[in-house]
């Protein structure tokens, strides 16, 4: 699966839920970052942000959570 890199780590990749049935963004090291619209569901290092595709992307969370997760490294 490819993933989007940072410093030559991983960072986050895209996918599709069959559980939500909706696309979402997977962050590396999610578990380190608390933010109420992540999703652990028993993942150990990722957390999950699901695409509503009937709605914008918001541009500023999404770079927001690249910025703590990138803290992280």
């Amino acid at each position: 699966m490819p993933f989007f890199k940072y410093r030559k780590k991983m960072l986050c990749y895209f996918n599709f839920s069959k559980k939500h049935k909706k696309y979402y963004i997977s962050f590396y090291h999610g578990d380190r970052i608390d933010h109420p619209e992540l999703l652990q569901e028993g993942r150990k290092k990722f957390k999950i942000l699901l695409i509503d595709p009937t709605e914008d992307l918001s541009l500023e969370l999404i770079l927001s959570l690249i910025d703590e997760v990138k803290k992280v490294y």
